[in-house]
């Protein structure tokens, strides 16, 4: 198996704020917006924007764009996204591939090519702490309740992911390593105690419970090249499937051989999320 190419015509990230507004990143420069129920033309976000890689929105609303493709920025746009960003974090970024806001709005940002993750402190205008030690490629990531930071090394040998535990610094070293049932791991979430890995080389998920080294749960069916996945509030695991074009979604318990197949208008999925309110704070996002 080898990892799909983000083509320049793909959709690369999709988000949905508290409102239930949709935001999509579109190669090669826009974000658009759509609003509910979703059947309306969009409004499109293209100041600052240059290959947008990933999104996050926190609790007020506010937008955060990993732009890739030598751009190496992260640009925040505030409600209702209409002008130019609000402020540009370019700081120690090198092709940010994922971002994750904890539940205090500090910001990461995974820079595949540096091999590291950039933590922001509100308002993202002072110096990162730079986390780097054994991380290979780095991803995607992830944070669970706790503020624990989860990271998928996409070379490392065997797949892995890390988790580093709070309060981070330039020498923070993983407190674990999971390794057990991952298979070319794609773009991980966590909700509550469980982490969920998209395995593209076995076409599977697997769902890991704290302390997260025992052996998973695979959740089967409909699967192929899955890439990325994310969860509703009501536990509904929804996964990418790049290899057939289609979305995959399990009702939580996930009980095996039962899903649904979404299918209309997805070509190429490679990244997919959800941003329910929680408590009027951020939301975590993979």
């Amino acid at each position: 198996h080898s990892f799909p190419t983000r083509r320049s015509s793909d959709l690369q990230a999709l988000v949905f704020d508290g409102n239930g507004d949709l935001f999509v990143a579109n190669q090669p420069g826009s974000v658009v917006v759509y609003a509910p129920p979703y059947n309306q033309s969009p409004a499109t976000i293209t100041a600052g924007v240059n290959h947008p890689q990933a999104l996050a929105i926190d609790g007020r609303g506010s937008l955060f764009v990993a732009n890739g493709n030598g751009s190496n920025t992260v640009t925040v746009y505030s409600p209702p996204y209409g002008g130019p960003p609000t402020q540009t974090i370019g700081s120690n970024v090198d092709d940010p591939v994922s971002l994750a806001l904890d539940s205090a709005g500090n910001l990461f940002v995974v820079n595949s090519a540096a091999n590291s993750v950039t933590d922001y402190a509100p308002p993202y205008s002072g110096a990162p702490i730079i986390l780097s030690k054994s991380l290979n490629a780095p991803s995607s990531a992830a944070l669970d309740t706790r503020g624990n930071l989860f990271v998928a090394n996409l070379n490392s040998t065997p797949s892995s992911i890390v988790e580093y535990s709070p309060p981070f610094s330039s020498v923070s070293s993983p407190i674990a390593t999971i390794t057990n049932g991952i298979n070319e791991q794609g773009s991980i979430a966590v909700i509550s105690a469980n982490l969920f890995v998209p395995n593209q080389g076995a076409n599977t998920v697997t769902q890991y419970t704290a302390p997260y080294t025992g052996s998973p749960t695979t959740i089967l069916g409909g699967q192929s090249q899955p890439v990325a996945l994310a969860i509703d509030a009501a536990g509904n695991l929804y996964v990418a499937n790049y290899g057939n074009n289609t979305v995959t979604e399990y009702a939580a318990p996930y009980a095996p051989g039962v899903w649904t197949t979404i299918a209309t208008g997805i070509n190429a999925p490679m990244a997919l999320a959800l941003s329910p309110p929680t408590n009027g704070g951020p939301t975590l996002l993979p």
